[in-house]
């Protein structure tokens, strides 16, 4: 048995799901470990450096700063500054008919854009209907705590006069983003701008999205942000939050097994806990209980699919540097084995020497894929595909992004490689994707079988991204302390 005292809550998974709950338990006083396979904080988003160079793993992006939005609230909550900036021009996609569209932040300066690209489109009325639903959305999201309900007290909560006035909104939980669509959205260039903006949002397309997650996904450039030293510091500075608060934060600790008495069992350790709390995918849990086994294969047959990714890094030197900071770029084919037609690039900061040395810039580059269609590491195949993989990448980057003198460190990952540095099942890096196949209330539960064990992160409701996992810890407090505290 481990040294330490009985901990109040031990967290599985130090992403952003797990630091970030484990946060915010330390800050109600409890004595909190968090227990990472990996040497390093952030999961799917989190770094690796090679001399000077400072990678984000996956080209992930910040957003939900904006007064009210989910990681605003949590610094607040902990009385933590990050170093931003606030992008005018958060990202530049470049279509596959060769247009390049700015995709402003300001909404009327994205609507000229679009109108000059494609005039004769009534673009107006599809983006305000859509500024309009992810508004109230947001507007609500200190109410909707306990959706979907886990049990009837929390199903009356719903009721409140609140909520009922903004009903209308569950509307489009049911019915796809593609109901919204206007004709010229419908097909060519603009079917695919939203395609894949969603993909990268929601992990879905139009026809499968609801209109409300929709909504949200293909809004959030409207409040988005480069992080001085890279996507992980925002996880630097909740690991040391929780350190300061006399919480821990384990490394290597891959977690075997879990006692119905709450004994964990690591690959060199034993912790026992009041409470654990779970942000890994629900796949993972299977094996960890027995009392699990069943109910992760009745989840299992509703989510067998879930995306993984392809990525690349390296890192590019120019005598102009590239401005421009996120780029989509749309394609006609996906690249090999990849499952969506577009690659995503996130570069630093021209200057900004916590990740790349004077003159040069990091450069992340990320596409979804399946593990399925890779063959095993050890296979000559596998080596073939990621040569492969990184010639068409550096060639579409050249194309569409920028031209440069010199380039360092190439590097591809695949769903392989993050299975074995997350341990997440198959590399599975996107969370479950929203889809009107399965509404929220189809997605796994809060609750477990096993008593004081508890499930969160990007696979349970609200899932994904940064800001879905963020929300889904500020959740779980307020089901599980501050409503019942009666404190935030």
């Amino acid at each position: 048995m481990n040294n330490d005292a009985l901990w109040d809550d031990i967290v599985i998974g130090a992403g952003y799901s797990g630091l970030s709950l484990a946060a915010l338990l330390t800050r109600q006083k409890r004595r909190v470990c968090v227990l990472e396979t990996h040497s390093l904080a952030g999961g799917c988003a989190s770094y690796f450096k090679r001399a000077n160079f400072h990678f984000d793993v996956g080209a992930t992006t910040l957003s939900g700063l904006a007064r009210g939005m989910p990681i605003s609230n949590l610094l607040t909550h902990l009385d933590i500054e990050l170093e931003t900036k606030k992008l005018a021009v958060p990202m530049i996609i470049s279509l596959n008919n060769g247009v390049n569209l700015k995709r402003y932040a300001d909404s009327g300066k994205w609507l000229e854009e679009l109108s000059k690209h494609f005039p004769d489109v009534d673009h107006k009325t599809f983006w305000d209907q859509l500024n309009k639903i992810s508004s109230r959305a947001w507007a609500l999201l200190g109410d909707t705590w306990n959706f979907p309900p886990e049990n009837l007290h929390e199903a009356i909560k719903l009721l409140k006069p609140s909520l009922i006035k903004q009903a209308d909104l569950g509307v489009y939980l049911l019915r796809p983003l593609e109901s919204l669509l206007p004709q010229a959205y419908q097909s060519g260039p603009l079917r695919q701008l939203i395609d894949e903006q969603l993909l990268i949002s929601t992990q879905s397309y139009a026809d499968k999205v609801p209109a409300l997650m929709g909504a949200l996904g293909l809004t959030y450039p409207d409040d988005m942000y480069y992080p001085f030293g890279g996507i992980t510091s925002l996880a630097s500075k909740l690991e040391n939050y929780i350190v300061s608060k006399g919480g821990k934060v384990e490394y290597r600790k891959k977690v075997n097994s879990i006692s119905d008495s709450l004994e964990l069992k690591t690959n060199d350790q034993t912790f026992a806990a009041k409470r654990i709390i779970s942000t890994i995918p629900v796949w993972n849990l299977r094996s960890l209980n027995p009392k699990l086994e069943a109910w992760v294969n009745s989840m299992s047959k509703v989510h067998r699919d879930s995306w993984s990714a392809i990525t690349m890094n390296f890192a590019i030197k120019s005598k102009i540097p590239v401005e421009s900071l996120y780029h989509q770029v749309h394609l006609d084919q996906p690249i090999r084995h990849a499952g969506s037609k577009s690659l995503f690039f996130s570069l630093s900061k021209p200057g900004d020497e916590t990740r790349a040395p004077a003159g040069w810039q990091t450069v992340t580059v990320s596409t979804h894929a399946l593990m399925n269609n890779f063959s095993h590491p050890q296979d000559t195949e596998y080596k073939r595909d990621k040569e492969i993989i990184a010639e068409q990448i550096i060639n579409i980057f050249r194309e569409n992004v920028s031209e440069f003198d010199e380039i360092k460190f190439q590097s591809v990952g695949t769903p392989h490689t993050f299975e074995r540095y997350t341990g997440r099942y198959q590399g599975r890096v996107g969370g479950i994707a929203h889809s009107i196949d399965f509404r929220p209330w189809d997605w796994p539960s809060h609750e477990t079988p096993l008593d004081n064990f508890y499930h969160s992160g990007d696979t349970a409701f609200p899932g994904q991204g940064i800001v879905g996992v963020i929300q889904g810890s500020l959740n779980f407090m307020q089901r599980h302390h501050w409503q019942r505290e009666g404190n935030q």
